[in-house]
């Protein structure tokens, strides 16, 4: 994929990307899809101690506005917990 930074999809992955490592420093940040339908993975050591359900919330929450604001339409999350 060639988009330069002045594409909306480029600039809506760094917004991703800003947003998520704004919370989580330092973490893998993978992303796939489109605009549209975005698939989120986040490797992260913080993730060791949250149960499932707030790795998920916590990640949400970084994009929630992106969500609500319909930049996003539909996301799915994984998350991982990184050795270091």
């Amino acid at each position: 994929m060639n988009d330069s930074i002045d594409s909306p999809a480029a600039a809506l992955e760094a917004d991703i990307k800003q947003r998520i490592d704004s919370r989580f420093p330092g973490a893998l940040i993978k992303l796939a899809g489109d605009s549209g339908k975005m698939q989120i993975t986040v490797t992260s050591s913080e993730f060791a101690d949250m149960t499932r359900l707030q790795k998920q919330q916590s990640v949400f929450a970084c994009i929630d506005e992106l969500i609500t604001g319909g930049s996003i339409h539909a996301v799915s999350i994984t998350t991982l917990v990184s050795d270091s």
